[in-house]
């Protein structure tokens, strides 16, 4: 049996799917205590007998390798004839959502109804998960014997959470850094990540961790304004581990680099809401991360996480526009999961593989390789080679010119179909490949992608959500890029560098207003931070610089020639947006060609504040000259938006212009 967390011997054994709240909790024998410490709870089914489990039967389950013949740890679910949840009378720390989950360490029993019984088994994305469906009329024995698809750690990649929590507020279970290495081991993690301020902190793995599933416990931080930092792989804690206002991210990276760990942005996009920095999820938005990586603060950033607002928790938009401002910065995965609550999805359910080469897999060469980029996030399809030009991800490569071609390769397995792979060239995909037939769960195949000026390019993996092991309605994987200058020049879209000194101009407004200070001085540092910050945009707008990794303002020239203003502003009901667009302005632009240097090809976009799109407005071949368009503030379903800031984005070729308006209903 499992030996995770004693229940008592009277632990009631059904359970409603998906429905056990805070007042069923209350009915758990050592919910929050001590092992040892419960006491018998009441029928949690009013009007049922005592001896409602008269008539069951025992099933025993055993979870191998169908390869090697090796126990597994793994999730299971039980579902009996009634349609209840049944989990093991001893052990599996028992979860409510997702249909309902425990844990195994490779055997279990369980007591179900007489009849139709059904039992789901999964570990990770390299294994085949199994749902099976018994008719169970007597005490029954069955194995699981579940098939690897793909050995990820033999060819050099090793997976990870970088933000869980075991001790998090409000939790059903009082857990023990060994408690959540079995759930880790069960999911099929290498390495997790508890950022729990100090709890069992020892400044190096727990002492409990395997070679194959690596457990390190550090810390996160939290500010109400400027976001949330995952702290990991520190050997000693760093203070404060919240503020207001201050320090600020970028002070406590610092002291986590000196401390010898990463600092990561953690679930960036939390919140639509921008302008609400008082309770979560708004205030864990990633409000200063476009400071922060102007000095290289900040090594990574979630860009899969629970709690990003975003469909199935993606948040590709923010990190399009740093990487298109020539910041390279990796992409980790770090659902949030606090394990130790019982209504949360499980730990690794999104998660980051990096690649360690030569076998050498620590938790120091793990984080090392996360640090540089050589990452691929996901929450089922496995990534298991990427690369452009012969390098691979986190990677560089230099041109002295443009009108390259660059050849690269792509393998992906996945244990359900997906739908189709896209080779991302500055946020813009420029292959499509359309999966069918076998091909849908296994691809190696080859592209090339022109590299005409400086640009980032990666690997993006979707798919329909399927499968009880995944989690969230997209079959969702992405490559950490592979970086190449032309001439000297820094990967550049004047779009995007709009788009940042916007959100930077407006993360100092928030704080004139919002702000929460101890000390004058605090608010003196902040202020001076989005100032710089601002000049270094505008610089970039101004002209792009020529060392993309430097931070240097770079030379400066001519502004953009498109032009765009609306009137009225701040409006109410409607208005119009006049730009101008110079002849011939979209020649060799993206997703221009022949026709769009001619005519000009034209797109007039309407984003909200977190980048995403609200309405396009315009998107055809325009004759060079003033046009105009009136916006209704209506989104493309045709309904009203809210009150808040908007971006017009004119763009016509490799030249585009941002203007900020502001709808007051």
């Amino acid at each position: 049996m499992v030996q995770g967390y004693a229940y008592a011997v009277r632990f009631p054994r059904r359970l409603a799917a998906g429905a056990l709240g805070l007042a069923a909790l209350l009915l758990l024998p050592g919910a929050g205590m001590a092992a040892g410490e419960a006491s018998a709870p009441a029928d949690p089914r009013p009007g049922r007998s005592p001896a409602y489990d008269e008539g069951s039967h025992e099933l025993r389950c055993t979870i191998l390798d169908a390869a090697t013949g090796d126990t597994l740890f793994a999730r299971c679910q039980v579902k009996g004839a009634d349609g209840l949840n049944y989990v093991p009378i001893l052990g599996g720390f028992y979860h409510s959502a997702n249909g309902g989950y425990f844990y195994s360490n490779g055997t279990f029993d369980v007591p179900v109804p007489n009849g139709r019984t059904i039992v789901r088994v999964g570990r990770g994305f390299e294994y085949a998960g199994s749902a099976d469906t018994l008719a169970v009329h007597s005490d029954t024995s069955i194995v699981v014997r579940l098939s690897r698809l793909v050995d990820m750690g033999a060819l050099g990649w090793y997976s990870g959470d970088c933000h869980m929590h075991i001790d998090h507020a409000g939790g059903s279970y009082t857990l023990s850094p060994a408690d959540v290495l079995f759930i880790s081991r069960a999911e099929g993690l290498n390495v997790a990540n508890c950022l729990d301020n100090g709890y069992h902190f020892t400044g190096a793995p727990a002492s409990c961790s395997t070679a194959d599933c690596i457990l390190y416990l550090s810390e996160e931080y939290r500010t109400n304004g400027e976001g949330h930092l995952g702290l990991i792989g520190l050997t000693s804690l760093v203070t404060p581990t919240d503020g207001l206002w201050w320090p600020m991210d970028s002070n406590v990276a610092a002291r986590a680099h000196a401390a010898g760990g990463l600092a990561i942005s953690a679930h960036p996009g939390s919140s639509f809401d921008f302008w609400h920095v008082e309770e979560w999820p708004a205030n864990g938005i990633a409000r200063e991360l476009p400071i922060d990586v102007i000095g290289h603060a900040i090594d990574a950033m979630d860009v899969m996480s629970y709690s990003n607002c975003r469909l199935s928790g993606i948040e590709t938009p923010l990190w399009y526009h740093l990487l298109n401002c020539g910041f390279k910065l990796p992409a980790s995965a770090g659902t949030d999961a606090a394990v130790n609550r019982q209504e949360e999805l499980p730990p690794g359910g999104y998660r980051v593989f990096v690649l360690v080469p030569g076998g050498s897999f620590t938790y120091g060469s793990w984080l090392d390789g996360l640090a540089k980029g050589r990452t691929v996030v996901t929450n089922g399809p496995l990534v298991t080679h990427f690369d452009v030009a012969d390098r691979m991800p986190g990677d560089s490569l230099a041109y002295a010119h443009g009108s390259n071609v660059a050849a690269g390769r792509i393998s992906v397995r996945s244990v359900h179909p997906v739908g189709r792979i896209e080779i991302v060239q500055n946020g813009v995909p420029v292959r499509t490949m359309v999966l069918t037939g076998a091909s849908r769960t296994s691809v190696d195949t080859t592209f090339t992608v022109p590299i005409d000026k400086s640009c980032w390019v990666a690997a993006r993996v979707l798919g329909a959500g399927k499968g009880w092991v995944t989690i969230g309605d997209t079959m969702f994987a992405h490559t950490s890029p592979v970086y190449f200058k032309v001439a000297g020049e820094r990967v550049l879209e004047q779009g995007d560098a709009q788009y940042l000194l916007a959100w930077v101009t407006d993360l100092r407004t928030l704080g004139s207003t919002k702000g929460q200070w101890l000390e004058p001085v605090d608010s003196v540092g902040f202020f001076a931070a989005c100032d710089a910050a601002r000049e270094y945009y505008n610089r970039l707008i101004l002209g792009p610089a020529s060392d993309a990794g430097s931070g240097g303002a770079g030379s400066t020239g001519a502004p953009p020639a498109i032009r765009c203003a609306n009137a009225p502003n701040p409006f109410s009901g409607s208005t119009a947006l006049t730009f101008t667009v110079p002849n011939g302005s979209a020649a060799g632009g993206p997703g221009g060609g022949a026709a769009s240097a001619a005519t000009g090809t034209v797109r007039l976009t309407i984003y909200d504040v977190s980048g995403r799109i609200v309405r396009r407005l315009v998107q055809k071949s325009l004759p060079g000259g003033s046009h105009t368009v009136s916006w209704d503030g209506r989104d493309e379903s045709g309904a009203r938006v809210a009150s808040g800031i908007y971006f017009a984005r004119v763009s016509a070729g490799a030249q585009a212009v941002t203007r900020k308006m502001l709808l007051v209903r």
